[in-house]
């Protein structure tokens, strides 16, 4: 039984293209898409930079086994592939190229004359990542969510309302640019825990930490949910900073606060 790749890969990894695709090359992971949704491309093809460890060849040996198979078999399919069938094929091992948002997978096809071997011709083929499968058997098994694993802010606000906020404190000059890109990935309207995916930025906090902590307590956030996600003006936000009260000084900072979420919270 093969499944959605995408759907396959663990909470904690981003869904994006280079993320899903990632974790998959990292895994050994064979692939499979149907032969209408390959684009033969020319050029514009770029490669990312492997940041990992492939898995052992003993943790992955009957990926390994399976991921070469579907290189031999790729010859034989590229005349699906040709004739725009819905058939499954295999994809060959991916290169970590890709062409804009789309994985590019190089096709190799062996060229012969009376049964004599002339060499490969090479075909580079586009397929959104959101369409490859994978085999359910060859998936690793599910593990528990680390009890050090960094979890998304549970909050009840509607997510799209919290990108507004966040959005508008950026416009303050409290927030680095961008913050609003990052709600998604730190926090969730579930109940369910839900870790952060890999490499997600921190919000980067840069107003003074009174004003933080008055944002905070008004958004109804626990205090010390706030620490791994945020960086106070790009330095590790210490924890212990926002437990501490509001100075008779500082109260302004409070107010300040309530006149900004008043409307939009």
């Amino acid at each position: 039984m093969k499944v959605l790749l995408v759907d396959a890969v663990p909470f904690r990894i981003k869904k994006s293209m280079k993320s899903v695709m990632m974790h998959a090359s990292k895994r050994i992971l064979p692939l499979w898409a149907p032969a209408s949704e390959l684009t033969l491309i020319a050029g514009n093809i770029e490669k990312f930079e492997r940041d990992y460890e492939m898995e052992s060849f003993d943790g992955g040996k009957k990926r390994q086994e399976a991921l070469w198979q579907n290189f031999i078999n790729c010859d034989g399919h590229l005349k699906k592939f040709e004739e725009r069938s819905s058939e499954i094929i295999p994809l060959p091992p991916w290169c970590l190229e890709h062409s804009g948002d789309h994985p590019v997978f190089r096709f190799s096809y062996m060229i012969t004359l009376e049964s004599r071997y002339l060499g490969l011709r090479n075909y580079n083929c586009t397929v959104p990542f959101e369409e490859i499968l994978v085999r359910k058997s060859l998936l690793p098994s599910s593990e528990p969510i680390s009890s050090d694993a960094v979890l998304k802010i549970e909050t009840e606000l509607k997510l799209e309302r919290l990108e507004a906020v966040f959005a508008e404190m950026v416009v303050q000059g409290w927030l680095q640019k961008g913050a609003e890109a990052l709600v998604r990935e730190r926090f969730t309207n579930s109940k369910l825990k839900q870790p952060i995916p890999d490499k997600v930025d921190q919000f980067n906090w840069l107003g003074n930490i009174p004003l933080l902590t008055s944002v905070i307590q008004i958004m109804a956030i626990e205090k010390s949910k706030v620490y791994p996600h945020f960086l106070n003006k790009g330095n590790e936000l210490q924890k212990g900073s926002l437990k501490r009260g509001l100075k008779p000084t500082q109260v302004e900072e409070r107010e300040r606060a309530r006149e900004f979420l008043k409307d939009l919270i």
